[in-house]
């Protein structure tokens, strides 16, 4: 119906209710009209209704347009009788048209989506001052945070965080250390800040990633391939030869020497000594790289902790050994020789570092955060020279003359495995010794 015809028909309504309620006036007057006006009266109420109804009709559908358009709920119907005026069309048009955009805006936003989780970023964009606009997983991930629509709510515990993204310039990036924030994530991290303008309206860019000492433990599995590859080279490469020289010496031996068989002899002994020490030093990294397949069960890292004290009761007799294990023993799905193993090389490192105190003190302690178990041993040491402090974990890197170098580094590589963490605490001014730190999830994502 065109919108002319439309309004025929509503002009009409209108004329003959004006024509029937003048009638009706001049009816009213004749006394002995009484049906006539009965009828004419009837016709009013008739077309009144009617005009009503059509009014309604046409109210109702506009109001379920706006609900659809306002909800996003394209699931409903407009009108759907036999006889759909022009105005029905065109709502019908925009109802459909607006369901193809949404339809599209949901797609590019799950396109979005999809490469902002892809990315390997945490991404965490807020309006203003508060209200976040996007988090994706992996920015809760990372810090531990649960989902939320406000900056608040989403730094409850990290007070701290909020005034130092407010005081970070445009672009620059800060490094997040758990220590720092109680340990309530495990790994460091490095937070860039951006800030957007748009239509005036101000957006901060958080950009979240795992700091890259800790990003280089990723690959671990191409340099320990690559290890193996090397490792047995030297061994194939330097059997023979140590077993030449040490050949060469026998046969010398067993006749008269003259001056140039005990040079040779001599020459033989510096290459079989040389073989032999680069032979020690290929078997210490064979065992560094040779981290066994996980064993999991059920235990308590009080119990690993309480065998590797047992394990050192000798060296330990001299040692004062406080332990709290607050409301938890810290049960977990591990494997229990290596959690020894990791425990039991802290405990041999403390005691190392106690030999030149007087005062011999080691504190353990198990404690919750989140998602994390906390394993703190500390001990009254000589502590751990700053400068050497970033260098403490790599393979062969030792403060001791006679140390191998590949005890925390192995600790490191297990705990890798088990999805745990491992850290040297920050010492404040004053303090002295050194406090390790294990942070070992409660529901583990092994790392096989």
């Amino acid at each position: 119906m065109s919108s002319k015809v439309f309004s025929l028909f509503f002009l009409f309504r209108v004329a003959a209710l004006i024509t029937l309620t003048i009638l009706f006036g001049f009816l009213f007057w004749k006394e002995d009209w009484f049906f006539s006006q009965l009828v004419v009266l009837a016709l009013i109420v008739l077309i009144v209704v009617e005009l009503l109804f059509f009014v309604r009709k046409t109210e109702r559908e506009l109001g379920t347009l706006l609900e659809v358009l306002a909800h996003d709920d394209y699931s409903r119907t407009l009108y759907q009788g036999n006889f759909k005026s022009e105005l029905m069309q065109h709502m019908q048009n925009v109802k459909e048209r607006y369901s193809q955009q949404y339809a599209l805006l949901q797609h590019q936003q799950q396109l979005v989506s999809d490469t902002v989780e892809s990315t390997g970023l945490g991404i965490c964009i807020f309006q203003g001052n508060d209200e976040i606009v996007l988090l994706n997983q992996k920015f809760r991930t990372l810090l531990n945070v649960p989902n939320a629509t406000s900056q608040k709510r989403l730094f409850a515990d990290y007070p701290s965080l909020i005034r130092k993204v407010g005081s970070i310039r445009e672009g620059d990036t800060i490094v997040l250390s758990p220590a720092d924030y109680d340990y309530l994530f495990s790994q460091e991290l490095v937070l860039t800040v951006v800030h957007r303008t748009i239509d005036r309206q101000t957006y901060v860019i958080m950009l979240l990633n795992i700091a890259q000492s800790t990003n280089e433990e990723l690959n671990f599995d191409a340099w320990v391939n690559f290890g193996k590859v090397i490792s047995h080279e030297i061994n194939n490469g330097l059997t023979p030869v140590m077993s030449l020289s040490e050949s060469i010496i026998r046969i010398i031996r067993n006749r008269d020497l003259t001056e140039n068989d005990e040079k040779i002899e001599e020459a033989c002994k510096i290459i079989s000594s040389q073989c032999e020490t680069l032979l020690s030093f290929n078997e210490k990294y064979r065992q560094l790289i040779k981290v066994p397949p996980l064993h999991l069960e059920s235990m308590a890292l009080s119990d690993s902790i309480e065998e590797a004290i047992k394990l050192y009761a000798g060296e330990l007799s001299s040692v004062e050994v406080e332990v709290n294990y607050g409301r938890s023993d810290g049960i977990v799905s591990a494997d229990r020789r290596q959690m020894q193993q990791v425990f039991s090389n802290l405990l041999l490192n403390s005691i190392e570092a106690m030999k030149p105190v007087d005062e011999k003190l080691i504190k353990i302690q198990i404690s919750e955060k989140k998602e994390h178990f906390l394993i703190e041993i500390e001990d009254s040491g000589v502590g751990i020279p700053d400068d050497l402090r970033s260098s403490i974990f790599i393979p062969y890197f030792t403060t001791r003359e006679n140390g191998s170098g590949i005890g925390l580094s192995l600790c490191r590589q297990i705990l890798w495995k088990h999805g745990a963490q491992i850290h040297l605490k920050p010492t404040k001014d004053g303090d002295r010794g050194s406090t390790f730190v294990i942070a070992f999830p409660k529901t583990s994502l092994m790392h096989q």
